[in-house]
């Protein structure tokens, strides 16, 4: 597909300027001005009750609201052209589906019913139900679930066929979760021997250590002034990016709070 960086985490809800969603590097442009409406992440609560540690982690990273929903289920709370409106994670990441596959058939000129998706190792069998519904509510009928992975290894065992029987480890580390898998391959047959999984937040990581930074810096507390947060969590995904590559980012925020511009700079040997 042709690159435009597509930020696929984010989502915005019905921008009042606009007559349907925003995705990518769309949504995240208009987040600071449409703060309440803007949904990170959404496919990390499919599934999840308001209750698990995962979802009190996640309402750390402010607006929206994370409120619990009848039947325990984590709900985003959002504004939808000036009304409160309780949204499914499913109903969000169906619209993603929607806007993919949109891109997909645009791309390629072929429509597309049916799809394989790779989901994380730790994924139950409640998650899965979960993406299978985003999967219908977006007209897509699901082939199969396959564990992020062991795609990884089918993928590898294609672009790199050897003859004979070998043992792999293949390591899928995402922004949200963290894969690890011990595979063997004989040719195209592919056994799974050991697999685990963790929760990361790389991008919470980054953002953690800039609300430190300030504190210590500045003396001044972020952590529930929620516009220059959300500021500077994508001034942290970009660093993200850029620490993926280089050794080093920087990031730069002119006017973050109170007259102040914010530059630190970061380090991969640091992080990791």
């Amino acid at each position: 597909m042709a690159p435009q960086h597509l930020l696929l985490q984010s989502w915005a809800w019905a921008p009042s300027e606009a007559s349907s969603p925003l995705f990518g590097d769309a949504a995240t442009e208009q987040a600071v001005r449409n703060i309440d409406n803007t949904v990170f992440a959404p496919q990390r609560l499919l599934g999840a009750s308001f209750e698990s540690p995962w979802v009190q982690n996640h309402l750390k990273s402010g607006p929206p609201l994370i409120v619990r929903g009848e039947d325990g289920a984590a709900l985003f709370k959002v504004r939808d052209r000036g009304r409160h409106r309780l949204v499914r994670p499913e109903e969000v990441l169906a619209l993603l589906l929607e806007h993919l596959r949109r891109q997909v058939e645009q791309f390629t000129g072929v429509m597309v019913f049916g799809v394989v998706v790779t989901v994380p190792a730790q994924f139950g069998q409640r998650q899965r139900k979960a993406l299978e519904l985003a999967c219908q509510e977006a007209q897509l009928k699901v082939l199969a679930l396959v564990k992020a992975p062991t795609a990884a290894a089918i993928a590898f065992a294609v672009t790199n066929p050897m003859k004979g029987m070998r043992d792999v480890l293949v390591l899928d580390f995402g922004s949200s979760y963290c894969d690890f898998c011990v595979l063997t391959l004989n040719g195209m047959n592919i056994a799974e021997r050991a697999i685990g999984s963790e929760f990361v937040d790389l991008d919470g990581v980054l953002l953690h250590y800039c609300v430190m930074d300030i504190q210590q810096r500045y003396g001044v507390d972020l952590s529930n002034q929620h516009q220059p947060l959300l500021r500077l969590r994508i001034a942290c995904e970009e660093a993200k990016r850029k620490l993926s590559q280089w050794s080093q980012a920087r990031v730069e925020m002119p006017d973050l709070f109170e007259g102040t511009n914010y530059t630190v700079c970061m380090s991969k040997n640091y992080f990791e």
